[in-house]
Formats: structure tokens, sequence, C-alpha cells
């Protein structure tokens, strides 16, 4: 489903929360009802997506890795964490209907969608046939966090959606660039001629929060050229500003 692109290094307020934080200090992928877990053992884990860069921003390579607990319950199950100099810091990655579909989430890629210099980690939970959804989950005060998504109607907060089928489909790219904290989400006509226009929801990060700036959203000739790529099933998300991609 992806590709490696332009990859330089090996390799919405929220309406629930997801997992909690776990630092070097406390024990490894433990949250609220999640039995505890060391570093040793979390690093030693089996992995669904293995991918280096830079997530913290401060001009070093970070191991990143999404880890599969197969002797716990879905909701504990997996464990996004990061080492940045030689510090292991975890977040359990939850979405609301994993328990209901039975897809696995994995790490896809790290890609430059908030502010700054720093990469983010991409999640895939699936969602469908031919839609997925994405987490994107930041460094913050040495800390995993999700970014949140404010203002997002019929669709699962925290969520950015990609993919579609020949009836046409929806995407997110950062609309102003890499680095710039700006995603365009948008519906995208297919060849079918009844497809739906074109129209956007543009969102503008602030702190660990995306907010709606406006219902429609006027594509610039770059973005018009991204949408032009993600014809057909499973599009690759933000890979217009991805830094890093799992292959």
């Amino acid at each position: 489903m992806h590709r490696a692109v332009r990859a330089t290094v090996i390799g919405t307020a929220a309406l629930f929360a997801v997992g909690t934080l776990a630092s070097a200090d406390a024990a490894r992928g433990a949250a609220r009802g999640c039995a505890a877990l060391s570093v040793r053992a979390l690093t030693r884990l089996p992995t669904r997506g293995v991918v280096s860069g830079d997530i913290d921003g401060d001009g070093r390579t970070d191991r990143v890795a999404m880890a599969v607990r197969r002797d716990q319950p879905v909701t504990c199950r997996f464990v996004l964490w990061v080492e940045t100099r030689g510090r292991v810091t975890s977040t359990v990655v939850r979405q609301p209907y994993m328990d209901d579909t039975g897809h696995t989430p994995a790490l896809v890629e790290l890609a430059r969608v908030n502010h700054g210099r720093a990469a983010q980690a991409i999640v895939d939970f699936g969602v469908g046939a031919s839609v997925d959804a994405y987490g994107v989950y930041a460094v913050v005060a040495a800390r995993l966090v999700r970014m949140r998504v404010q203002g997002r109607e019929g669709e699962v907060a925290d969520t950015f959606p990609s993919g579609g089928s020949n009836a046409g489909g929806l995407g997110s790219i950062c609309a102003g660039g890499a680095g710039t904290g700006e995603v365009l989400v948008a519906s995208i006509p297919g060849v079918v001629p009844t497809a739906a226009p074109r129209v956007g929801s543009f969102y503008i990060q602030r702190g660990t929060t995306y907010f709606l700036q406006s219902a429609d959203h006027r594509l610039t000739s770059g973005e018009r050229a991204e949408w032009a790529k993600r014809s057909g099933l499973r599009a690759p998300i933000f890979d217009d500003c991805a830094v890093a991609v799992v292959t």
C-alpha cells in the first residue's frame, strides 16, 4: 500500500481518550486496566511496523515501533513506542471499533504533519474494504500523544481518512506543505459520473489539536496534483510530507 517516497532516513477536541501515556520512569505499555511491562520486554515484542527518523525534532535519528502484546486483550494489545537518546516513551494504541472489526493497527510511516522539524508516527487502523482510518502520534514534552481533531462531523474524532473506490473517496494531505500544521481532508471525485463534487475540510494545528477553519477549501494547484495521484483503492496518506515509509 505504501511506497518508499522521498525516504530520507531508514526504514480531531477529542471525543474519547486514546491510551495512557507512559514515560521512561513508568512501566512500559502500562495504561488503565493494562498489565505493566518493562522497557526490555517491550522492545523485544513482535512488531507491526518499525521505522527510524527524527520524531522529537532534535536532529537525531530515533527508533519508532508498534509492539504487539499477544497475551493481552485488544484494548491493551498494541503499544506504540519511541526510543530517543536512550529513553523509551510509549502509549497504548486504541480505537473504538477495533473490538468489533478485528482490524489490526500498524505503523506505516513517519511524516511531518505538524509544525516544526519533528516527524509524527502515522498509524493505520483499517476500517473497511477500501477506506482506512489513520491516527497521528507526536512527541510532546517527551511524551507520545495522539493528535486530536475538533469540529469534525460524521467521522470519528482523532482520525484521518484515506482510500476509496471508482465512485470517489477520501484523502488527507499536508495542505500547506510539510511541517506547517495544516491538513486538508477532502472527498475525491471518482470516475463514475454521479461522483460527489470535491469538497474539502481544512484544519490548522494549535497545540495538540487540529481546528476546522472552513467547510470548503479551494484547492491549490499543488493540492490538485496530489489528489490526481490518488486513484484506486488504499491511497497512501500524508505521502506528500512523508520522510520515512515502512515498506
